[in-house]
């Protein structure tokens, strides 16, 4: 998931993309890679240390394991916006 979430920064932060685009790469990869399963996926510029990044943040649900419930794990990853940072 963590690989998806990066991939999808770098589409959002490119100078002619939005970061719903990159949001939407990022989803496809994940659930791609994980069999198909639903994953939620935003985006959103944000300032970091004086620079625009884009942030992607991938959630996905964790399957049942013995005892335990159900829950989900999030993953976020940052890529420099290229039309924020001229």
């Amino acid at each position: 998931m963590l690989s998806a979430a990066s991939e999808g920064a770098h589409v959002g932060a490119l100078a002619d993309l939005e970061p719903r685009d990159g949001a939407a790469r990022a989803s496809q990869l994940a659930s791609a890679s994980l069999g198909g399963l639903a994953i939620d996926a935003s985006a959103r510029s944000v300032a970091m240390d004086g620079n625009e990044v884009v942030e992607v943040t991938l959630t996905a649900p964790v399957p049942v394991l013995g005892l335990w419930g159900a829950g989900s794990m999030s993953v976020t990853a940052h890529a420099i916006d290229e039309a924020g940072n001229d």
